[in-house]
């Protein structure tokens, strides 16, 4: 390769570089004002729902296949732990959304082993719950308190993995619209940690008065 070649060649990584930069700053950028939006509504009270009777197995298996790609990056197992189909009634873009956030944090903070995603049904308190389970970094017991809490810095999580730190906000204020709770447990830092959430088998905002 000549001198002007090889030149040229390098000018165009320098390029390819700069576009990938600028597109990750824009794709960041988008789900921050995303997110902001969200935290608004839930904020104000104006986040509604459509909530319909869809297949959760289906809907949490669909998720798990979108990160795949990234979960083999790292050498990661998903796992799907639960009943071939489980009927029930949520908004299925906004649940998609809870999912993509959990599994989300969980690849990012986990570098080798394994996550599960189950479902149970708790019959006794009549909700679906949830698990993303993990065996990543952990969190400590002082952020597991605020864990869910709006612009708070955890010292369990390493700030060089970047995220805009409203992804949990969000999700709670989805899952509690639903009439469903979610929490999070971790035995400590270095140990793993698995995120919940529920979902009444008769949403609140189909329940009777």
């Amino acid at each position: 390769m000549d001198q002007s070649k090889r030149g040229q060649h390098l000018e165009n990584a320098k390029l390819e570089d700069s576009i990938t930069t600028i597109d990750l700053a824009a794709t960041n950028m988008l789900e921050l004002v995303n997110d902001l939006l969200d935290v608004a509504k839930i904020e104000a009270g104006k986040f509604d729902l459509n909530v319909q009777e869809y297949d959760l197995s289906a809907s949490i298996k669909e998720q798990m296949k979108t990160f795949e790609p990234q979960a083999g990056a790292k050498h990661l197992a998903l796992n799907f732990v639960g009943p071939e189909k489980q009927m029930a009634k949520f908004d299925r873009v906004r649940i998609s959304q809870v999912l993509n956030n959990l599994l989300s944090n969980s690849i990012k903070y986990t570098d080798s082993g394994q996550i599960d995603i189950g479902v149970t049904l708790d019959d006794k308190a009549k909700r679906l719950v949830i698990s993303i389970k993990d065996s990543g970094i952990g969190v400590s017991r002082e952020d597991l308190s605020v864990l869910f809490s709006k612009f708070k810095q955890l010292k369990s999580f390493d700030s060089t993995r970047k995220g805009t730190g409203l992804g949990l906000v969000v999700s709670k204020g989805i899952v509690e619209a639903h009439g469903g709770q979610i929490w999070a447990e971790s035995a400590g830092e270095n140990l793993g940690s698995t995120f919940y959430f529920s979902l009444p088998l008769e949403p609140a905002s189909q329940t009777a008065p």
